[in-house]
Parts: C-alpha cells; structure tokens; sequence
C-alpha cells in the first residue's frame, strides 16, 4: 500500500528550492527530492539521480555540487533524487554491495517516483533517463535492464554487475554513457570479484566489457569521435570515445589518475580512502549533453 504524506520545500546547496515528496510504500518512509524549472515549458525529460552507497538523495545533491538542480532550471527539464533505505539500494537479485535487510522493492519505488513526478509536471514519458554513481548506477542498470522505459542511462564508478548480465542481454539496445576512473580504489574499471561486508562478494565484469556488450546490441562498428581533456593541472585526464555506427548513442569517458568520485564533484571523502578527483570534465555537464543527444 503506498500512501502520499506531503509536499514540502526545501532550501538546499546554492539557494535551489526543491521539492521534497514523502509517501511510505511496504511499511517503509520513503523521499525523494524534486529539481524542476521555475516556469516550466511543454513536456519536459525527467532525470532520476542515484546516490551511492551510504549516502543519500542529499548527499547526493552535495557530491554533484547542487549542479543538476542548475541545469534542470537553465534547460527545463526535471531532475530527481530517489533516496533508498538505510542507504542502501536493492537491485532486486544477486548480491549488491552490500545485503538488504530486510528485502524491499527498489524498482517498484522508482517506478512511484515517476509516476508521482508526473502527477506534478508535464513528464514527456518518450524522455525518462537515470545516471547513477557507485551502487547508484548498480540500479540503474537494474531498472533499464528488468523495468525498460528509460531512454538512455549514464553510470559513473559501476561497470555491469555479473548478476544482471541475463536480463541486460535479453533487453533491446539503451543508450550508455559509462565513466569511470583508472585509479578507482573502490570499484576497479577492471571489475571482478571484489570482498564486501561480511561474505558478500561483489561480482563485476569491466568497463570495457559493459561497453562492449552494449556496443555489440546496439551495432556499433567501432570507434568514432575521440576526444582528450587535459587541461588542469591536476594529474588526471579525461579520455572520451563516441562509438560509430550505433542504433543508439553509446559514450565511454575513461579518466586517467580518478577515483572513486564523481568528476568534479565528491564525495568528500580523503585520497587515501577514494583516490582523488578530477576538475578534466564536470560530470553533469557531462551527463546532460549525452541524455540532450538522444531524441
């Protein structure tokens, strides 16, 4: 039973009001906090924004330096943060990054931040993308690979989960953007089998391979645009690659010497723990081109 309690606005990073929607849903309070234009225009795209692990949809708002709220008023659109239980999202089979307890419906959750952000605005349902950092993107794959309906997904820190490779390969071509960090000290762009709490193994296959196999559904014949960002002195670089060929846009920024962080953002955490940042690209300028391209 899902019940709608309020609607409220907030004050967050850089004076940005946003809207925060709390309903419950399987007996548990859930939020999310909503970016949109101040006058909107027709039917706007909608961007859902997944926080990482232990962290949460304000966070989230931080680690991207209240960036998306910017860009949802300068290019109307309506950017969501969907926040999950204890700060930790559930992808629905296999093992996460961490085990949820107890189990919920993360997928279903999102689908009533849709339809509730559609209640709100004018939602063109054609426009419906999802980027998410870390565990984020983790459900980001989930939701486009069990759910459908997304237009296109941007993943930072994550390349594929092994668990979720069946039901990515039975699903129609999505548009990818994947970034991740060369010196990720948390999630390799190798992937693997990577030790988590307890005994939960975190199975990944690579960046590469995640690009490869979207690249494969989609058609791609290799590589088109290629494009380097080195221009601060910050002793990282960003490498982009738009593949040629494509059904569907599919878009790899590969960044020499970044961690485990969301480029030009946080989560402001100590090098020793996350590896640095980057200041090459700013990630949701980033983001937004690839979701903006896809019509």
């Amino acid at each position: 039973m899902i019940r709608l309690f309020l609607l409220i606005l907030l004050l967050l990073p850089g004076s940005l009001a946003a809207s925060e929607v709390r309903f419950e849903m399987e007996g548990f309070p859930r939020r999310f906090q909503v970016f949109a234009p101040d006058e909107p225009q027709g039917e706007m795209p909608l961007v859902l924004v997944l926080h990482g692990v232990f962290q949460t949809d304000n966070r989230m708002i931080e680690t991207t330096r209240g960036k998306w709220g910017e860009f949802a008023k300068k290019h109307n659109f309506v950017a969501v943060f969907p926040n999950a239980v204890n700060r930790v999202w559930d992808i629905g089979q296999g093992t996460g990054t961490f085990e949820p307890s107890p189990r919920r419906d993360d997928i279903a959750y999102l689908d009533q931040v849709i339809g509730l952000t559609a209640q709100q605005y004018r939602i063109d349902r054609d426009r419906i993308f999802m980027v998410g950092f870390s565990l984020g993107a983790q459900m980001s794959f989930a939701y486009a690979c069990q759910r459908g309906g997304i237009r296109g997904i941007a993943t930072v820190s994550m390349p594929l989960p092994k668990a979720l490779l069946d039901d990515c390969a039975r699903t129609p071509a999505v548009p990818l953007l994947s970034i991740h960090g060369t010196n990720d000290p948390v999630i390799p762009a190798e992937g693997g089998d990577l030790p988590m709490q307890g005994d939960t193994v975190l199975s990944l296959i690579s960046q590469q391979d995640t690009i490869d196999m979207f690249a494969g559904k989609a058609g791609c014949t290799g590589p088109g645009e290629l494009k380097s960002y080195d221009r601060r002195d910050d002793d990282t670089k960003a490498n982009f690659t738009r593949l040629a060929g494509c059904s569907v846009p599919i878009w790899t920024l590969s960044i020499e010497g970044l961690g485990h962080k969301w480029p030009g953002g946080g989560p402001d955490l100590p090098v020793a723990v996350l590896g640095r940042g980057t200041e090459e690209v700013e990630g949701t300028a980033f983001v937004w081109s690839f979701f903006s391209s896809i019509r």
